[in-house]
């Protein structure tokens, strides 16, 4: 995914990411989905950062209408402090990642702001994904970060 492609297609991008906590044998948003989505909340708590982190960029990028795009960037912000407090997940809505993206635990989850990532990442816990002299590592598609990267 290219960084002028943020904003794009979004609620395609959170489907595809609904999709793998929810698995792909239901069909999308359908009240077994749905059921499905709120008891993966509770086992993979890291799919309320990825909404949390999708809202964010639909405040940022797609939002039009200036009332509502500061109101939203408001709750926004709450939401995005309290996922970083409670979950210690932080993911800032600059960050570029593909569709398909899937946390499966929470915990000292760390992404840089400039991360350029494709679809279908998974992260684990114990994640830092920062910069250094070199810069800030680009991911292909189907990447799984694990403990400790």
């Amino acid at each position: 995914m290219r960084p002028e492609d943020r904003g794009k297609n979004l609620w395609k991008t959170f489907t595809a990411d609904m999709v793998r906590y929810a698995g792909s044998e239901v069909r999308p948003w359908s009240f077994r989905f749905l059921r499905r989505l709120l008891s993966q909340s509770y086992a993979h708590p890291g799919l309320i950062a990825v909404a949390v982190y999708r809202f964010g960029q639909w405040t940022m990028f797609t939002c039009r209408i200036p009332i509502l795009k500061q109101l939203a960037t408001l709750f926004y912000y709450l939401l995005y402090n309290l996922v970083r407090f409670l979950l210690q997940i932080e993911i800032p809505r600059t960050t570029t990642i593909g569709a398909g993206l899937r946390i499966d635990h929470y915990g000292s989850i760390l992404l840089n702001s400039k991360l350029i990532a494709g679809c279908n990442l998974s992260i684990t816990h114990g994640v830092v994904v920062g910069e250094t002299d070199t810069g800030v590592p680009q991911l292909r598609d189907g990447v799984t970060i694990g403990v400790r990267a």
